[in-house]
């Protein structure tokens, strides 16, 4: 009788073990998981917005600028397109004051088209219709 319940009990312990063995696993996958969303968050904070070409495009949708206010990367004195499109059934535009860029109210699927060469320098651009929730800058090196 005590054999049967010494093998039980070890038995208990070995299962225990490999029950919180696999927790540990899938929790630090679930951590792990966390962390590489968060990384693919950050990046995708500082794209050259979604290149097309010599250009850049921005697209306007709830409440966002490519859905993360992106920094815009820029080369300097150098001609680039910058296009915006509206997604939004929201109007939205997109202005740039340091470099004289305003292209409007824009309803949905409408879109603005402007060519920047700029000086290197930090400038802000922004949605004049929802200024506290879509802003960013762009970085001209």
């Amino acid at each position: 009788m005590l054999k049967i319940i010494i093998s039980l009990f070890i038995t208990l312990i070995i299962v225990a073990g490999t029950v919180m063995t696999v927790a540990i696993i899938f929790s630090s996958d679930g951590r792990e998981s966390e962390r590489q969303q968060q990384q693919s968050l950050e990046q995708q904070r500082e794209v050259d917005a979604l290149n097309v070409d010599s250009g850049v495009l921005i697209v306007s949708q709830d409440r966002a600028f490519n859905g993360t206010n992106p920094d815009i990367n820029l080369k300097a004195n150098i001609p680039q397109e910058l296009v915006l499109v509206n997604k939004d059934s929201t109007p939205h535009d997109i202005n740039v004051e340091s470099l004289k860029i305003d292209s409007g109210i824009l309803n949905k699927d409408e879109e603005f088209k402007t060519t920047i060469t700029a000086e290197p320098g930090v400038y802000e651009y922004y949605c004049s219709l929802h200024p506290q929730d879509m802003k960013g800058k762009i970085i001209v090196q």
